[in-house]
C-alpha cells in the first residue's frame, strides 16, 4: 500500500478494514481502525512527527515485525518516555551508527544510504540535519567518509566504529545493580522475595533495586530513570501487563542494557504484541523462577561482584 499515515498524513485514507503499512522512510507498521480514521496529526499529537517516524522506524528494523500503534494513552505514553530530545545530538549519532550496524552482514561492508528514506534513521527533522550526523559520525572516525553513488551515500563501520558499537552494548559492565520491573502487588510478593531476589543476591552476587522499596526524594519516574541507567541488567516481570514495566524493559533496551524478561505462565497469553517475540522465562512457582533466573543470569551475562562460583 503507497499511503502512509505518517510521512503523508493527507494521503486518502484506507477504505477497507487493512491496517498494515510498509513505507520506505517510517517502517512497517500497522495500527487500529480509530487510528487511521482520526489520523495520526490527531491520535500523536503531543509528539513530533518526525521522531514518531524514527521510533516506528527503528522499532520495524530492530524486531523485524510492524509495530502497532494504538490510540490507547498508556502506549502512546510509554512511546514518549522511550524518544531522544531533540537537542541531544550525541544520542541521535549513536542511533545513527546503531541503525548502520542493523543493516552490515559482515565488517568492511559498504552500506547504502538514501537521506530522503532514511534520515528518520537518526530521528532528524529532514536530510540537513541527517547529513549533521553523518558527518560527526565521520569526523570522529567512527565511519569512513562516505562516497556518493546514484544520488546515495556509501560508508563503512570503521574498526573505531565497531569498538564504540561494542561499549553501547555493555554499558556498567562493573554495576552491581540490576533493577527490577514488575507489578507491585500481594499477588507477585512471593515471586520476588522467593523467587527474583534469591537468585539476584543469593545466587548470581548482585544487587536487586525494586523502586518500591528503596527510599528517595523527588518523582519517582526520575529515580527510576536514574536507577536503570546504573544498573548493569534489568529484569522484567510481566505478569500483569503493567505498564510501566513495558516502558522499563524499553527504555533500558534504548541504553543498550540486556533485558532478561520473566512472566507467569498464566499470563503468557496477554503478552504485548512488541514484545511477545522476546525469549521469555515462564514460571509456575517462585522457586521455578528462582532456579531459571539464575540458570540464565549465568549463562549469558555472568556472576555478579559479590559471587565468586
Amino acid at each position: 500500500m503507497d499511503t502512509c499515515l505518517i510521512c503523508n498524513p493527507n494521503a486518502e485514507k484506507p477504505k477497507s478494514e487493512f491496517k498494515e503499512f510498509d513505507c520506505e522512510k517510517c517502517g512497517k507498521y500497522c495500527c487500529n481502525k480509530i487510528v487511521w480514521l482520526k489520523g495520526i496529526e490527531e491520535i500523536y499529537k503531543e509528539i513530533p512527527i518526525h521522531l514518531l517516524s524514527g521510533y516506528i522506524r527503528e522499532q520495524s528494523e530492530r524486531t523485524g515485525i510492524p509495530f502497532e500503534l494504538t490510540d490507547k494513552k498508556d502506549d502512546i505514553e510509554i512511546i514518549t518516555k522511550q524518544l531522544p530530545r531533540d537537542d541531544d545530538v550525541l544520542e541521535k549519532a549513536r542511533k545513527l551508527l546503531l541503525a548502520l550496524e542493523r543493516r552490515t552482514k559482515y565488517p568492511g561492508e559498504m552500506i547504502g544510504l538514501n537521506g530522503e528514506q532514511d534520515y528518520p534513521l537518526a530521528y532528524c527533522q529532514n536530510v540537513e540535519e541527517f547529513r549533521y550526523y553523518l558527518k560527526y559520525l565521520i569526523d570522529t572516525g567512527l565511519i569512513n567518509h562516505p562516497s556518493i553513488m546514484r544520488g546515495a551515500w556509501e560508508c563503512m563501520i570503521t574498526v573505531d566504529g565497531w569498538r564504540a558499537i561494542e561499549s553501547y552494548k555493555v554499558p556498567n559492565a562493573e554495576s552491581e545493580k540490576v533493577f527490577v520491573a514488575m507489578w507491585f502487588d500481594k499477588e507477585t510478593d512471593n515471586a520476588y522475595n522467593k523467587g527474583i531476589l534469591l537468585a539476584l543476591e543469593d545466587d548470581c552476587g548482585y544487587k536487586s533495586i525494586r523502586i518500591d522499596r528503596k527510599e528517595y526524594l523527588g518523582k519517582v519516574d526520575d529515580e527510576i530513570i536514574a536507577e536503570i541507567r546504573e544498573s548493569r541488567f534489568i529484569v522484567a516481570d510481566f505478569t500483569g501487563q503493567r505498564h510501566g514495566v513495558y516502558f522499563e524493559a524499553g527504555f533500558a533496551q534504548g541504553l543498550g542494557l540486556p533485558v532478561i524478561w520473566t512472566c507467569h505462565e498464566d499470563h503468557v497469553k496477554d503478552l504485548h504484541f512488541d514484545t511477545r517475540q522476546e525469549n521469555h522465562i515462564t514460571w509456575e512457582k517462585p522457586e521455578e523462577l528462582r532456579e531459571k533466573l539464575k540458570n540464565r543470569i549465568r549463562a549469558v551475562i555472568g556472576l555478579g561482584p559479590h559471587k565468586s562460583k
